[in-house]
């Protein structure tokens, strides 16, 4: 007779004393007792018993970058630990100034300047009495800009030795009145017009962008998709017009935006045709003063630039040291400049955050505005020391 299988006899009571788990085990029940009545002592729980009660759960994840995958592909063992890849460690290193919103300090730096002078234009404008209308440009690229005087008088030099001139003479107008009322004079000034016509409008858009809010508005450009040299374009137009309305505020503006370009930066600027016309170009209010003369920041930085990016080195017969050769015949001292400067100009650009000061112009605004702010701080410590003197003279008195 063949032997009996083992499983055909399997008793109920060992049957029910292990429990078959068959993976949809509740998440939470009443406790598994047996037929004595007593609760069985602890053992070893089934995997999935312990895994199923955890699927419900709601788990929180951190938001993973993508590019910071751990790189194991060359770990030969398991002792070796894995290295991070280099985009990993970029992503950990991408805001680096103190308020974590920007990838480098001087963006930071360039903001907080900003909101410290949209804040000082504001504390202006609510304390402002008088308006002014600048017409600038002429022709059909005249444009009138009205603008608050005291603000225009604290960036602006010109504007403040203008408006040191006798005041416009304020034009009587007789108010109509009605029938047995006795009829009324009033005073009233029209705002006083002040014609620029060697000042292009555009530059002086962005001016009075900057004027109010510490930054200009991009929107005025009216295609953001130009060529860079044509950005850094605008950019030299707004140092000019800086220089014609002796803004230094905004001369140093202009400058921070033109060596911060890419076309600067990567040495593509300025081309020769480039050099010429900012060489050219007037930065004088009344007109004739040049844009490369010595003592223009302008200047010094375009001769930088061109002796950093050596145009005498480029090969012989080529379409562009012709045209470098051309500029420099036509402008003897341009080239004088370049060569004199192309002895101190090498690996380094002078687009290098560290001779910042050597292309900026002094702003007597900024060191106005420590002095109140200093100011300020003195008036509220001196409070402070009242309150404490008042508070010891109460604490004796109790």
């Amino acid at each position: 007779m063949p032997p009996k299988r083992r499983l055909a006899h399997t008793s109920t009571h060992a049957r029910s004393r292990v429990p078959i788990d068959s993976g949809s085990v509740p998440s939470s029940g009443p406790v598994k007792r047996y037929r004595d009545g007593e609760e069985q002592p602890s053992q070893q729980r089934p995997v999935v018993e312990i895994v199923q009660p955890l699927v419900g759960l709601h788990v929180v994840r951190q938001p993973v970058d993508k590019r910071a995958r751990v790189d194991c592909s060359r770990s030969s063992g398991s002792e070796r630990e894995p290295t991070m890849n280099s985009q990993a460690a970029n992503s950990r290193t991408k805001y680096r100034c103190r308020c974590l919103k920007h990838i480098k300090d001087d963006q930071c730096e360039a903001q907080k300047l900003a909101e410290k002078r949209a804040r000082d234009a504001a504390s202006i404008i609510l304390k402002s009495q008088s308006m002014v209308l600048a017409v600038v440009d002429k022709g059909e690229r005249e444009r009138i800009f009205c603008l608050h005087q005291e603000l225009l008088a604290k960036h602006s030099q010109y504007f403040t030795a203008v408006f040191s001139a006798p005041p416009v003479q304020a034009n009587d107008v007789n108010i109509k009145t009605e029938a047995g009322e006795a009829a009324q004079t009033t005073v009233h000034a029209s705002p006083p017009v002040y014609k620029l016509p060697n000042v292009s409008a555009t530059p002086f858009a962005h001016f009075t962008s900057w004027l109010y809010t510490g930054r200009i508005d991009t929107s005025l450009s009216q295609n953001a998709a130009r060529a860079r040299s044509e950005v850094c374009s605008d950019w030299t137009s707004m140092w000019a017009t800086g220089s014609q309305l002796e803004s230094a505020g905004f001369r140093n503006y202009a400058m921070d935006g033109l060596r911060k370009e890419t076309a600067v930066t990567t040495r593509r600027w300025p081309t020769a045709a480039e050099a010429h016309e900012v060489s050219a170009q007037d930065v004088d209010i009344e007109g004739g003063k040049r844009a490369a003369g010595e003592d223009s920041a302008l200047g010094r930085f375009l001769v930088a630039c061109i002796a950093s990016n050596r145009p005498f080195e480029k090969s012989e017969g080529s379409d562009e040291r012709k045209t470098w050769v051309d500029v420099f015949d036509k402008d003897k001292q341009l080239a004088f400049n370049v060569l004199v400067a192309d002895k101190k100009w090498g690996v380094e650009g002078p687009w290098d955050k560290k001779f910042d000061r050597e292309f900026a112009v002094e702003d007597e605004t900024l060191a106005d505005d420590d002095e109140v702010a200093d100011d300020e701080v003195g008036d509220d410590e001196d409070v402070t020391d009242d309150h404490d003197h008042i508070a010891d003279d109460d604490y004796l008195s109790a």
